[in-house]
């Protein structure tokens, strides 16, 4: 058996080239995925931290605290840090790695290996790790530009550290200073404690919360809880990955009912002398399995160069991954199950439609059609389709009911396509009959004349576009509401702020105010209070004259204290807490102290949403979270620019308002590529769906064409006629798959709890049906200049096989 099916891949091998390629892709990815993911996923393990309970606050931690978190009973062991974040600069001008893992803290011996150099010593010096070094483009004795608290300042490296903690896997940096500067820098802000024998990290952790301060952030660390990232990552890849198998189910099925139509009388004669049911079946799949197996060696290789196109494409890390192990357990045993089990699933249909046919018909000169009635499929299929748009509508109150119903609504409409087929065929008929002839009246009925061929080529294209515009919408949605939020909500024509994890200097403010054009500046943060009361709230720190000017705001009784010796509260805030003028209110904010009797009591629009303004003279060591600047609106670009070489501050971002209404949609663009390189494979492999159904249709009506041609079709209007055809079937699957993804969509921005106006980006759409249209006329032209090359007479004596 495996020997004849050998030979018959063999002698048909044009014919299983493009399914081969399909499932090589589809393995590929899956097998890509897992091994990047996996990769990351063992640079993290082997950094992890050891389990543990940790101790952090946004301000340093007082002595006493730090006294009674290292003598509380049950701690074992326990490590004091001076801990921050310091941003490394490189020779460019740019922040080395992600500013989300830019760590600084105290030299550690025993933690950090010195590999070249000396030990940091004084203010002046510091060790860096040797990754972030190569990376910022530096070596020992350079200098070397810093920002810690929204300062640059330029230390000498002393030396090069070898170190290993999650932070580095993540692509960051690390930079160590003596304990001295450490401490100076960022106080006692960490500190890592183990539990005694006989107890728990988490009852460790419980004893903590009960003796350190409330801003003191006590966690029990969980190592395993770090790679829940790179799990989600590995699902969202896998997602994208089983979407290019599912559709390459569609060109393998449709490879083996087609070769199976023509292999029909074969396998009769086969019946004829004595090869039963079971034999053929097991034919059919043998080939299938011989597919398999092919794609998975091509396929698992082609899936290391996957990986590393992906570790390009997420720029997850600058540094050298973990090396991949080429025979990763779970990547090999994913890429065997789907290369050998998606062609033979696929095939198992058209394997027991093979062996269906009766003996006698070896005997027949030509074969009856057996397509079966759509009734049964079509009622299946409205019933699939109805409980999935129920379900997605049903997303509407319950977001996850989208998720069951997208699946449902898709299938359904799968299953669904041969009636669209019919359907779409009338409709168009007319059109194309007006614009091409008698040309557009023979594509849309080649189209329409097996509806079940048509809708497995539609299939693949279908799911693509109906993930596309699944996708598409909500981001088009959020990107529109994020620029127009960015508008409304921007209170000065220039705006500072600091990029993730960074901050601004104290003193910016003061620095920029004498600036030529800007006429008013304040620092402003917008955080939460916690009141001595028990009771909390969303407060501003700014210069409260300025912010009045600002926001609108306005005062309703009292006066503003822009020298920090009174507090602002809206009406609404002082009647719920009985404040009266005088009153002193006493809380902490940011880990920041303050005690201020109330001076004055505002209105202010609703988009404001805090009750309680502290002016920032009063908490002069609060970093702001953005420094707001008034100037005339026709000046605003040209301060902007004076802004930015007086700050000088790689980690701070100077906009205007339209920078800031220009880049609020910029992360959702950003996503939306990320998703199209990655729906890109599908879409490959619809194409080969197209070129596999066009090519055998070609083969199929040998004579058909053979006829055409004798009555005077002449080769160009042959290939226009295969290429029109083919733009049906993708006409077909753009339009079910939009009005799919559309619906899908929609529902995803009504189920969001912010108000999130609903954005059809019609002409995004349109590009995709026509790029849908050009990728299906484009599979079309070598089918169609082979059918075109056919010769006449061969043509018109020939019998399909």
């Amino acid at each position: 058996m495996l020997r004849t099916a050998l030979r018959s891949v063999l002698e048909r091998r044009s014919r299983f080239v493009l399914p081969l390629i399909a499932v090589v892709l589809g393995v590929a990815l899956t097998s890509g995925a897992l091994l990047y993911t996996g990769s990351i996923r063992a640079q993290f393990a082997a950094a992890l931290p050891d389990p543990g309970v940790e101790v952090t606050a946004p301000v340093p931690l007082p002595e006493e605290a730090v006294r009674a978190a290292t003598g509380a009973e049950g701690v074992a062991t326990s490590r004091v840090y001076s801990y921050g974040r310091v941003f490394v600069v490189g020779r460019d001008g740019a922040v080395v790695g992600p500013p989300g893992a830019a760590i600084g803290l105290n030299r550690e011996p025993d933690e950090q290996e010195l590999v070249a150099g000396a030990e940091p010593s004084g203010a002046d010096q510091v060790a860096l790790e040797e990754g972030t070094a190569r990376r910022a483009g530096v070596g020992v004795g350079d200098r070397v530009e810093l920002v810690v608290a929204g300062t640059v300042r330029e230390h000498t490296v002393s030396g090069l550290l070898k170190a290993v903690s999650p932070e580095l896997a993540l692509g960051g940096t690390l930079t160590a200073f003596d304990r001295g500067a450490a401490r100076t820098l960022f106080g006692d802000s960490r500190i890592v404690l183990t539990a005694e024998p006989g107890s728990t990290n988490e009852s460790l952790a419980a004893a903590l919360r009960e003796v350190l301060p409330d801003d003191a952030y006590v966690q029990a660390v969980d190592p395993g809880s770090a790679l829940s990232d790179n799990n989600k990552l590995a699902t969202i890849l896998l997602v994208f990955a089983g979407t290019a198998l599912f559709v390459s189910v569609f060109v393998v099925a449709n490879t083996f009912t087609m070769l199976s139509a023509a292999r029909a009388r074969e396998h009769a004669l086969l019946r004829a002398v004595g090869a039963d049911r079971s034999r053929i079946t097991r034919g059919v799949l043998a080939e299938a399995l011989l597919i398999g197996v092919a794609a998975t060696v091509i396929g698992y290789a082609l899936g290391v160069g996957v990986s590393v196109l992906l570790d390009a494409l997420f720029a997850v890390t600058e540094v050298a991954t973990a090396p991949l192990v080429l025979l990763a357990p779970d990547a090999l045993l994913a890429a065997l199950a789907v290369g050998l089990g998606v062609p033979v699933v696929a095939a198992w249909v058209p394997a027991r439609r093979a062996a269906a046919i009766p003996p006698i018909a070896a005997l027949r000169a030509g074969l009856p059609p057996t397509a079966k009635s759509l009734r049964r499929r079509n009622t299946a299929g409205a019933l699939i389709t109805a409980a999935g748009v129920a379900a997605v509508l049903g997303g509407l109150s319950h977001q996850d009911l989208v998720h069951l119903g997208s699946p449902l609504l898709v299938i359904g409409l799968l299953v669904l396509t041969p009636l669209a087929a019919s359907g779409l065929g009338a409709v168009l008929r007319r059109p194309l009959t007006a614009l091409v002839g008698v040309r557009g009246t023979l594509a849309v009925e080649n189209a329409r004349r097996n509806p079940r061929r048509t809708a497995s080529t539609a299939g693949p294209l279908m799911v693509c576009l109906a993930v596309c515009a699944a996708v598409t919408v909500p981001a088009v949605s959020l990107e529109a509401s994020s620029a127009e939020e960015a508008a409304a909500n921007r209170m000065a024509e220039v705006t500072i702020t600091p990029i993730t994890y960074a901050e601004l200097a104290t003193d910016l403010s003061e620095r920029l105010a004498t600036l030529p054009d800007v006429r008013a500046v304040t620092a402003y943060t917008r955080s939460y209070v916690e009141l001595d009361n028990g009771d909390g709230g969303v407060f501003v720190s700014a210069t409260p004259s300025v912010l009045a000017d600002l926001a609108d705001v306005e005062i309703t009784e009292g006066e503003l204290s822009d020298a920090g010796t009174g507090l602002a509260v809206t009406e609404e805030q002082a009647r719920q807490q009985g404040w009266e003028l005088g009153t002193t209110v006493t809380g902490s904010a940011r880990g920041h102290r303050f005690s201020l009797p109330v001076t004055a009591f505002f209105r202010a629009p609703e988009k404001f949403d805090a009750g309680i303004v502290v002016p920032a003279a009063a908490l002069p060591d609060l970093a702001p979270y953005e420094v707001l600047v008034r100037t005339d609106p026709d000046r605003a670009d040209a301060v902007r620019d004076r802004i930015r070489s007086t700050v000088d501050n790689p980690t701070a971002v100077v906009r205007s308002q339209a920078d800031a209404v220009a880049e609020a949609g910029r992360q959702y663009a950003l996503f939306l590529r990320v998703l199209y390189a990655l729906l890109s494979v599908s879409g490959l492999i619809g194409a080969l769906a197209v070129v596999n159904t066009m090519t055998m249709s070609v083969l199929e009506r040998t004579g058909e064409i053979g006829l055409l041609r004798a009555v005077g079709l002449d080769r160009s209007r042959v290939k226009s006629l295969v290429r029109l055809e083919s733009g049906v079937i993708a006409l077909l699957g753009a339009g079910l798959g939009l009005l799919a993804g559309c619906l899908i969509g929609v529902v995803v921005v009504h189920s969001q709890t912010s108000a999130v106006e609903v954005v059809l980006p019609w002409g995004r759409l349109a590009a995709f049906v026509l790029l849908t249209a050009a990728i299906a006329v484009l599979a079309a032209l070598p089918p169609a200049r082979r059918a075109a090359a056919l010769p006449v007479l061969d043509a018109v004596r020939s019998d399909t096989e």
